[in-house]
């Protein structure tokens, strides 16, 4: 991500990057609600999904906000953008015409750091993407009702407008989304013609004519299609599991309307992983290669964002590099935002201590879904249009359902590599001189209600009550490295059970038919650099394996899910979608012939 090179000339905005100005000088106000937003908002519909290429200073987004507020849409607003302005430029530049960011986008705002960074307001949804324009098309994957090709002038920023720009575009759009830009350059139409689009002109009287152009071709099918997203109409949806995947889930699928009922089968909420008195917020520090470590890090910003705007306090986390192979990955993140790196420690100043126990069940209740506790799901089947639940005095119908089952996933789903891990927390007496949680070899959390969390064991797929001696494990890990007295300080101990898959990646997506897509793919080995056919609907959704990572991974995962019931972009770049699909590890086998 590149921090943009501008200066004030003749009283606007110019940049020095592209030679030329931000907008049109004499009247950008007019230009822009001509040109794009007031052509977005002329069809019928009360929910859009628009693409930009380029955010700028914001010109567009705003006047579409208010636009969407005046008229009482929503909005799902999408922009690529790779050179980037710290909030105070920006808020400067649009006080100049009128215009404010609300406090959402002011608190969320991100930093100079490639990624998708999501923002909420009432009337919008806003998915920042910095990253280069061709790379960001090639990494989304949701379908657009209208494009903003709003880049600088043609003969100045070419990539913006070039015939490989606009092949890439075209995989996002819908049947007739309309691409509006101030270009009316002939190259520019020529491509857009030979890709299937109805070129009509704009005319403002500012120029002789801008561009509105209407895809009429079909949008070209991928060759990754065993990952494909099948939108459903779904109203009625329920999710079993009462922990933190299932609360961010209701919590997401209640922002579209939907009607929610969660089964747990205990008498509670927040049990297993979500039980935890005290948990921590923080990242794994990887290699930047990492797609795990870029996954773990876009979750956790996210997830800080919400904790935040639930009033909870995140004092920071200290990580600390206890080996040599963390030491390298440090070195190598020296200059990510995210992590203020001294040494062989790294300050994250938006993780923290959350109490889980508590956490949850908050989300729960914003979330406004029917809770249904003591309900063990014995059986499920999927029909056309619904999924039969089989508890043990009743039998239900939904339109979809999503199993947030963590460590109890592994018996549902066998054909899926999962692992029951057991942990054991230490209970600690608050007499510890530390600011900030740390996490080490073992991590050792804040205070609350004058009690510390030190933990945790790691036992795959063993089920276990309290050892004392997994106590001792605890405090000789966290011993190892930071010499204090931990044993007078214990006061009790907790087990917990939480899910991993054997990439690490929790398992979120669609869940497949095994046999279906052996037959659909089974020359996949052969054919692998081939467009495949789309994977069929399925009814049945799956988010589990967050490991000891559940409180910042949930809410992504969340999102992505429901993007599958709204048609509407998933926050996250298709890369991440891809590794996180259930489909995933059966894909691996066929592509080697297994």
């Amino acid at each position: 991500m590149k921090k943009a090179n501008w200066i004030i000339k003749d009283n606007n905005i110019y940049s020095l990057d592209f030679d030329d100005f931000y907008y049109n000088t004499k009247d950008p106000i007019k230009e822009r609600l001509g040109v794009y937003v007031n052509n977005a908002f002329n069809d019928n519909l009360n929910q859009i999904t628009i693409l930009e290429l380029g955010f700028g200073i914001g010109l567009n987004f705003l006047l579409s906000v208010e636009l969407a507020k005046e008229k009482g849409k929503k909005i799902h607003y999408v922009s690529i953008e790779n050179h980037y302005h710290n909030l105070n430029d920006l808020e400067k530049f649009v006080d100049k015409f009128g215009l404010k960011f609300d406090d959402n986008f002011k608190s969320d705002y991100p930093p100079c750091k490639n990624g998708i960074y999501r923002i909420c307001g009432d009337f919008y949804t806003l998915d920042l993407v910095f990253c280069d324009v061709l790379k960001a098309l090639d990494d989304l994957d949701f379908k657009a009702d209208f494009v903003f090709a709003d880049g600088f002038s043609h003969k100045k920023n070419d990539e913006m407008f070039c015939k490989e720009t606009l092949e890439k575009l075209s995989y996002l759009l819908k049947p007739n989304a309309k691409l509006l830009s101030y270009s009316s350059n002939s190259s520019f139409r020529a491509n857009l013609a030979n890709l299937g689009f109805e070129i009509e002109n704009i005319n403002l009287g500012i120029k002789r004519e801008s561009t509105k152009a209407i895809y009429k071709a079909t949008t070209p099918s991928k060759i990754d299609g065993y990952f494909h997203k099948n939108y459903l109409n779904a109203e009625n949806i329920a999710i079993i599991g009462g922990g933190v995947a299932g609360a961010t889930l209701a919590y997401e699928l209640s922002k579209l309307g939907k009607n929610i009922s969660v089964f747990e089968k205990d008498n509670s909420l927040a049990n297993e992983g979500s039980g935890n008195k005290i948990g921590l917020l923080t990242a794994l520090i990887q290699n930047p290669e990492s797609l795990l470590g870029e996954f773990s890090e876009f979750s956790y910003w996210h997830s800080s964002r919400l904790y935040k705007k639930l009033g909870l306090n995140l004092e920071g986390v200290i990580e600390h590099a206890h080996n040599d192979e963390l030491k390298k990955r440090f070195a190598m993140q020296r200059q990510n935002p995210l992590f203020k790196i001294i040494g062989d420690y790294a300050f994250l100043k938006d993780g923290g201590s959350l109490e889980p126990y508590k956490v949850v069940p908050m989300i729960f209740e914003l979330s406004k879904a029917n809770i249904f506790l003591n309900e063990q799901l014995l059986s499920f089947n999927q029909t056309s249009d619904s999924v039969k639940l089989n508890f043990a005095n009743k039998s239900l119908e939904y339109d979809a359902v999503i199993f947030a089952t963590g460590a109890d996933s592994k018996e549902f789903f066998t054909n899926l590599p999962l692992s029951r891990m057991r942990g054991q927390v230490t209970w600690l007496k608050d007499e510890l001189d530390y600011k900030h949680p740390i996490s080490s070899k073992a991590y050792l959390t804040g205070a609350k209600n004058g009690m510390r969390v030190l933990g945790a064991t790691y036992d795959r797929n063993l089920i276990a009550p309290i050892n004392p001696s997994d106590d001792e494990k605890n405090i000789a890990n966290f011993n190892e490295y930071f010499k204090d007295d931990l044993k007078h300080l214990i006061i009790g101990s907790r087990v917990g059970y939480r899910s991993y898959s054997s990439d690490r990646f929790a398992i979120v997506g669609a869940m497949h038919d095994e046999n279906i897509f052996n037959e659909l793919y089974k020359s996949l080995q052969f054919t692998k650099y081939k467009t495949q056919a789309n994977a069929p609907l399925s009814r049945i959704f799956i988010d589990t394996a967050h490991g000891s990572r559940g409180l910042a991974s949930a809410l992504t995962s969340a999102r992505l899910i429901a993007s599958y019931f709204n048609n509407t972009p998933s926050g996250m770049f298709k890369r991440y979608e891809h590794a996180l699909h259930p489909a995933r590890f059966l894909i691996r086998k066929l592509k080697k012939g297994l």
